[in-house]
């Protein structure tokens, strides 16, 4: 009697095969995917450090006063309030 041991015996007779791999319970195959869909990872574009600065000052700091004196400033949803508490 014979027994499958490992999940990559399925995996290369999948491949073998061209069965799709969503058909054994696998995951996509690499074959499956057309080229059009393909990611490429990209690097992530340079930021000036001036870009961010403007941003990080208008942001409340970590002390309890700035929350609540931004918050004064603002009409707030009961959901808004209720996280803030």
């Amino acid at each position: 009697r014979r027994q499958l041991l490992h999940m990559d015996v399925i995996e290369r007779i999948s491949d073998g095969l061209r069965i799709p791999g969503h058909m054994l319970g696998l995951a996509r195959r690499s074959w499956e995917t057309p080229s059009s869909l393909t990611v490429t990872p990209r690097e992530p574009a340079e930021v000036p450090p001036s870009a961010v600065e403007p941003l990080a000052a208008g942001l409340p700091g970590a002390d309890v006063d700035s929350i609540l004196a931004l918050a004064a400033e603002r009409d707030l949803s009961a959901s808004t309030l209720d996280a803030l508490h």
